[in-house]
C-alpha cells in the first residue's frame, strides 16, 4: 500500500509540469495556520502579561544582572532578601569550587 502511495506522489510530481491543473490543490485541503497562531500568541501576550513580566524581571536580577556586575554586587536585600556576608561568599565559592572539580573529575577519561 505504501509503494502504491509513494508511486503515485512521484508520478504525479512530473505530470504537474505538463497538466497545469495539477499545480493547485483543492481549496477543502489548503490550510493556512498563520491566523491561528497569530491569535494564539496575542492571547498569551494579553492573558499571560504578568507572568511575562515575573519571568523578564526574575531573570534579570537573578542571572543578568550578577553576571553584569558580579554576584558580590548584585545580592542585595531588596533582590534577595538578605545580605550577602563575606562567609556567604566563602561557602558559595567553595560549593563553586567543588562542583567544578567533580565534573572534571567525571567527565576526564
Amino acid at each position: 500500500m505504501l509503494g502504491i502511495i509513494t508511486a503515485t506522489i512521484i508520478s504525479i510530481g512530473p505530470l504537474s509540469f505538463v497538466l497545469p491543473p495539477l499545480k493547485s490543490w483543492p481549496a477543502a485541503c489548503v490550510f493556512y495556520p498563520a491566523n491561528s497562531l497569530n491569535a494564539a500568541l496575542e492571547s498569551l501576550v494579553i492573558n499571560g502579561r504578568a507572568w511575562i513580566e515575573l519571568l523578564k524581571n526574575s531573570a534579570f536580577f537573578y542571572v543578568m544582572l550578577p553576571i553584569k556586575i558580579g554576584l558580590t554586587n548584585a545580592v542585595s536585600p531588596f533582590t534577595w532578601g538578605f545580605v550577602f556576608t563575606p562567609a556567604m561568599e566563602a561557602v558559595y565559592a567553595a560549593a563553586l569550587l567543588a562542583t567544578v572539580r567533580g565534573l572534571v573529575w567525571r567527565l576526564s577519561p
